[in-house]
C-alpha cells in the first residue's frame, strides 16, 4: 500500500512537471482554434 501511495505520488509529480509542457501545447492549440 506504502509503494502505490509513493509510485502515485512520484505520478502526479511527473504529471505536474510535464504539465507546463502540455500547458503550451495547449494554449497553441486553443489560439489556432481562436483564429479558424
Amino acid at each position: 500500500q506504502q509503494i502505490k501511495t509513493q509510485e502515485r505520488d512520484l505520478c502526479f509529480k511527473a504529471f505536474l512537471y510535464n504539465n507546463k509542457l502540455g500547458y503550451w501545447i495547449f494554449i497553441l492549440i486553443v489560439l489556432s482554434y481562436w483564429k479558424l
